[in-house]
């Protein structure tokens, strides 16, 4: 009976062993952000190296949303600190790298690039 017990309770604790957090559900500033950013990097032909960088970067995603969190204050002299602060807060969830590679493809491939008055990251957010 003992042995019994034992056994299921090894399966259960392996059940979840490799389990992998399901991706995390984005806000509409986070949304907004992010297909601010894909617009921008549309408008100036850079879809390709964008989606190389994302994904021999995947990694480390969690270590580039610690860097812009540390380099918020430097980046709120010009006026990027709230984006900055917004788009470290979306690197830190699970889920982000595709998040960011799927809104950069829908974007690219509807041909949906900025203007040139939207082309100013830190503007664009009202600071």
């Amino acid at each position: 009976m003992n042995d019994a017990r034992t056994r299921r309770g090894w399966r259960e604790a392996l059940r979840h062993a490799f389990a992998v957090n399901p991706p995390h559900e984005f806000s509409a500033e986070d949304r907004e952000l992010v297909d601010r950013l894909a617009r921008v990097i549309v408008a100036r032909r850079m879809e390709f190296p964008a989606t190389l960088w994302l994904e021999t970067h995947r990694p480390l995603a969690w270590s580039a949303a610690q860097v812009l969190h540390m380099a918020t204050p430097l980046l709120s002299a010009i006026g990027w600190g709230a984006d900055a602060e917004r788009l470290a807060g979306i690197l830190d969830k699970p889920g982000a790298v595709e998040f960011l590679q799927s809104r950069l493809d829908e974007l690219a491939s509807k041909g949906e690039a900025a203007t040139p008055d939207q082309m100013d990251l830190g503007s664009a957010a009202g600071e």
